[in-house]
């Protein structure tokens, strides 16, 4: 508390101090006319102080991803993402997708030096932020929570999605529960332009057998159409994919076909926006069906089936009162229903509905930002195994986007606090600060410091309260986080050349957390701790070339025992690059993930890992005035043909092949 007491106190004095500054940036309009959501598209030329608006900074995937400058997650507005304290990567999943036939999942894995789980199949995909777990990264889509808060990022499709935001460091000051390793932000496309355009691919895949004779394993189909007709936009897209799942693995020198792991995947998107003057409404719906075989584990029976139906619905509408007050209102309801139906097993069913209604205000004084806001959030499970419980939170909270010139040095600052009080958890009070210094008049080189300090939370979920197989543990608290960070970014821009380099330490307390005792039951860890550097590199050169490196070391302890937890690789690296000439794009990822211990006591672990995939594009035909083009897309993943493993007993697969027709119009 005495944490908090400071970051508020300190937030308060540095707003008094920047609200009289004359000198500095415009104010960032948010919610202009397009879809009234978190993640309107600004206004770029109010973004900009001067020329900066092309400068990089993301890391570059292998086909050669173009950089976004405007930064909506850290601070729920739209800002430049030079402004941004806070570690982060934007990536544009819309014209990477052209390049390859990546999922969303697999897409992330290529660009961020995170801990990544695949079980297999249809089953569950996740991701862990700075070494604090999967639970305990919030997956969002357009800045909404939906679904079950598993975080499962196998339930989006890639073609309704424009780009993805990745904020690192706690951020429930912003988002609330479950944001203690970061927050991934899923941003959803608009229409291309007043005519019908879209896209429209097919992708066939193998996995190759030990035999080398290939056998088609996965299909795909990906459509995506939308148009603006006056005040109106429509955007839809759905897709379909299925695999057989049958590929082989190595284990005790034997080679086995992994069986039973097929899944067939659909689903369907549909928004609606109107927009006039200064009122804006959006309305969206999303439908997916996925039926994996088996949920992925050696262990399982052969005739286990997961069963899962995700739908959501969310409207939002905005009104821009004046010049420097935009008020918005938006609600949101997801209903999900997970089915496993082994006959030899335990048979349950679960059907989850969420819902939220939230209201914003964006406020400019003068030349300074303010963002404050009310949340409500209803959670139900209704399950054979669990039975029927429901959970209610309310939400206050406040964040800011201050700054100001001092001669060659540019200020800037975030502060961020909020209030959730829940029937499961009771109060929660949490608080975060960011500061960055910039010397902004050294041309085309933008040195900085910057540092971060909050406090995040995450709350026991139902299943960790209730599940029947290991034992729920209804007594269970809330887990509780601390975290700091500091560094230095210098960001380099000479006509196509454009650099940016940034390095940080890192420091992160975990509080009560939640973890699984030898019998599977969870309990409270008395206190864990985190420690690690960051260091991300990325060069472009225009359009045609661009080479990243990301790295990550996490030293993740328990520390009553001094034992590393468990899934926690201490090193994770990425190395992307990518080449666009003329008609041909070409790309090669490689990641490097260390050894990562499955038990507590640090006697079992599973071995390091490198992966390597590439891609290759060949374009039949340029866009033409009507914007249409055709791209035949290879990619070869895993193309060392490595064992490897999500987890004891969840092979995935070795190298496979796959090839895509896409097309634009």
């Amino acid at each position: 508390m005495n944490t908090l007491s400071s970051l508020s106190s300190a937030a308060i004095l540095l707003f008094s101090v920047l609200a009289s500054a004359q000198d500095t940036i415009n104010p960032v309009r948010a919610g202009e006319k397009w879809f009234a959501d978190t993640n309107s598209h600004a206004d770029t030329a109010s973004l900009a102080k001067k020329d900066t608006i092309l400068r990089a900074d993301t890391i570059m995937l292998a086909d050669s991803s173009h950089p976004y400058t405007i930064v909506v997650t850290a601070a729920r507005r739209p800002q430049p993402s030079e402004w941004v304290s806070d570690d982060h990567t934007e990536i544009n999943v819309e014209r990477i997708a052209q390049n390859t036939s990546k999922s969303v999942y697999e897409i992330l894995e290529t660009a961020l030096p995170a801990r990544m789980a695949d079980n297999g199949g249809g089953t569950v995909k996740t991701m862990s932020l700075m070494g604090a777990g999967s639970s305990r990264t919030l997956i969002l889509l357009d800045g909404k929570r939906v679904g079950t808060n598993e975080g499962d990022l196998g339930d989006l499709s890639l073609e309704n999605i424009e780009k993805i935001e990745v904020i690192e460091g706690g951020q429930s000051a912003q988002y609330g529960m479950d944001a203690v390793g970061g927050v991934v932000n899923i941003i959803t496309k608009r229409p291309a332009s007043d005519k019908w355009s879209g896209t429209i691919s097919a992708t066939a895949g193998t996995y190759e057998p030990e035999n080398n004779r290939p056998h088609l394993n996965t299909q795909g189909y990906q459509l995506s159409i939308g148009k603006k007709t006056g005040n109106v936009e429509s955007f839809t897209a759905a897709d379909f994919g299925l695999s057989d799942g049958r590929y082989e693995y190595t284990a005790a020198g034997t080679t086995f076909r992994m069986k039973h792991n097929d899944f067939k995947d659909w689903g369907v998107y549909q928004k609606i926006g109107y927009a006039k003057n200064d009122i804006a409404f959006n309305a969206a719906v999303s439908l997916r069906d996925r039926n994996a075989d088996n949920p992925g584990s050696l262990l399982m029976p052969g005739d286990a089936t997961t069963k899962k139906n995700v739908s959501f619905a969310e409207l939002d509408a905005s009104w821009r009162s004046s010049e420097n007050v935009l008020l918005k209102a938006s609600t949101t309801v997801s209903l999900n229903n997970i089915r496993y139906e082994p006959v030899s097993y335990n048979p349950s069913n679960h059907e989850y509905l969420n819902g939220d209604i939230e209201l914003v205000q964006e406020f400019a004084f003068g030349k300074q930002l303010l963002t404050t806001g009310l949340q409500g959030i209803r959670q139900s499970v209704s399950s054979s195994a669990l039975g029927f419980h429901v959970g209610g939170q309310g939400s206050a909270f406040a964040s800011g986007v201050l700054s100001r010139s001092f001669g060659v040095v540019d200020l800037r600052a975030m502060p961020a606090v909020r209030f959730d009080y829940s029937s499961i958890f009771k109060g929660a009070l949490n608080g975060r600060f960011g500061l960055m210094a910039t010397l902004s008049q050294i041309p085309s080189v933008e040195p900085s410091v910057f540092a971060n300090v909050g406090s995040s939370y995450r709350s026991p979920t139902f299943i960790d309260l209730y599940w029947p197989y290991g034992g729920g543990n209804p007594d269970l608290k809330k887990e509780k986080g601390f975290d700091v960070d500091g560094g230095i970014q210098v960001r380099t821009n000479s006509g196509k050349i454009s650099v940016c380099n940034r390095a940080a330490v890192f420091l992160m307390r975990l509080e009560d957390m939640i973890v699984l005792d030898d019998m599977w039951k969870p309990q409270n860890l008395d206190k864990a701790s985190i420690t690690g550097f960051k260091f991300k590199s990325q060069v472009r050169y225009s359009d045609a070339y661009d080479i990243a490196f990301d790295f990550v070391y996490n030293n993740a302890r328990n520390s009553s025992t001094d034992n590393v937890l468990t899934y926690r690789p201490r090193y994770i690296a990425t190395f992307t690059n990518g080449l666009s000439v003329g008609r041909l794009a070409a790309g090669f990822a490689l990641r490097y993930s260390s050894e990562q211990f499955i038990d507590g006591a640090n006697t079992q672990s599973l071995p390091a890992a490198i992966t390597a995939d590439v891609n290759l594009g060949i374009t039949f035909m340029r866009p033409g005035a009507d914007g249409s083009w055709l791209r035949l897309v290879y990619d070869v993943f895993n193309i060392t043909n490595e064992d490897r493993m999500a987890a004891p007993g969840y092979p995935l697969p070795k190298r496979e092949h796959r090839l895509s027709l896409k097309a634009g119009f």
